[in-house]
């Protein structure tokens, strides 16, 4: 029996989640149609044997699948990741999701995920009435779903609710505060300026049980050209570590003259365990706009001092391999006339040895005890030359040819 303790209903947070998110979302126009076609959710139950159908967009958003942990490998036909093919595949090693976009209407492709040492087909369609925004793969044969804080996995579904409590959050934090007793909210201003437009982070919230930050971004064009840029490609740098985003709100377009607010979460790590970031960390954020794609994709020319400089270079490198190359063959010319020597040196060593053998003379000089200077004639002559050319038995020879 709960005494003097009121307990709220659910029905009434979540009208108070929406209500607040859609006053926050009140500074645009809203085409709330467009917003349900664009997020179909799908969840299907990880078991081998199954070949599930994912239907993908095109020309209007990704499609994410997430698996509970880190994917093994992905393989696919007519799947690419450099848009060479009708499907075009976004995804990080070691990462537990990847994106998918069609590049061709009707396309159709498939897919083999190896997840947890067991193997699972996706089929591809291409189908922007169907078109899925997130395909989360629960538990089943896979194992066991990604635990976030030892919950159950974070599914897309969750994330996008994570966003909308981080638009209401002043509102929640006043009415409800015990919904937000397990977050942390840091607001800072960070600036991060690109070629064309500026960036600038608002405020960091962290949801520990889930594991995830969501972030919240004024983009600034101050230029008289709109300005593409990829939603899903929002990273994150911390240290010397690299995160990429879980989901994002975002439209990927900035109009001319315009400041246009993005969030998007980061969940965990690339290779599916905790995180444990604090939202006051020092952050870098990073996005890919469309023509940093195209500069990237098409390098300027050279100049003509540029050539000049390559010309010269080219030059140098060239009289440096030609030396390199005069000092090698040399060196080959140099063994070549080693071998020859020992060769000739041991026609001669042959030779010795059959003339000594028959001197009647030297076989005397040692019977009558005569002092055999030979061995301290060959080493006074021997120690003249350079024993790593000349074999070391070639004493006797050189004391043989003194004679």
């Amino acid at each position: 029996m709960f005494m003097g303790k009121k307990l709220i209903p659910c029905v009434s947070i979540a009208a108070a989640v929406f209500a607040a998110a859609a006053a926050v979302s009140a500074e645009k126009p809203v085409n709330e149609k467009k917003i349900l076609d664009m997020n179909q959710f799908k969840e299907y139950t990880l078991a081998q044997g199954e070949i599930y159908k994912v239907f993908v967009k095109k020309d209007d958003g990704a499609t994410t699948v997430t698996f509970p942990s880190a994917i093994s490998k992905i393989a696919g036909v007519n799947v690419s990741t450099d848009g060479s093919t009708d499907f075009q595949i976004s995804a990080q090693p070691g990462g537990y999701y990847f994106n998918l976009v069609a590049l061709r209407e009707g396309a159709t492709g498939t897919l083999t995920v190896v997840f947890n040492r067991k193997t699972y087909i996706l089929y591809l369609v291409q189908d922007n009435e169907k078109a899925f925004a997130a395909v989360n793969f629960t538990g089943g044969s896979g194992g066991g779903g990604a635990s976030a804080g030892g919950g159950g996995a974070v599914t897309p579904a969750r994330l996008l609710s994570l966003i909308d409590m981080a638009k209401a959050y002043d509102v929640l934090s006043k009415r409800y505060p015990t919904e937000l007793r397990d977050s942390t909210r840091f607001a800072k201003k960070a600036t991060f300026q690109f070629e064309k437009f500026q960036m600038d982070l608002l405020e960091v919230i962290r949801f520990n049980h889930e594991d995830t930050l969501v972030f919240k971004l004024l983009l600034r064009n101050d230029t008289d050209e709109e300005i593409l840029y990829d939603k899903f490609s929002f990273s994150v740098q911390a240290g010397n570590r690299t995160y990429y985003m879980s989901a994002a709100d975002a439209t990927g377009v900035m109009p001319p003259k315009s400041s246009t607010y993005a969030f998007f979460t980061i969940t965990g790590t690339p290779e599916g365990r905790r995180n444990n970031l604090a939202a006051d960390n020092e952050f870098r954020i990073g996005v890919t706009a469309k023509y940093m794609e195209q500069q990237a994709a098409v390098p300027e020319s050279q100049t003509t001092e540029q050539k000049k400089e390559t010309e010269e270079k080219i030059r140098t490198a060239e009289a440096e391999y030609d030396k390199r190359l005069a000092t090698l063959i040399a060196n080959m010319e140099k063994t070549l006339a080693k071998i020859e020597n020992r060769e000739a040196v041991g026609s001669l060593e042959s030779a010795a040895s059959e003339s000594t053998a028959d001197d009647p003379v030297r076989e005397t000089e040692v019977e009558t005890g005569e002092e055999d200077t030979s061995e301290t004639d060959a080493g006074s002559e021997v120690a003249w030359w350079d024993f790593s050319e000349f074999p070391g038995n070639l004493a006797f020879l050189i004391n043989w040819m003194k004679f």
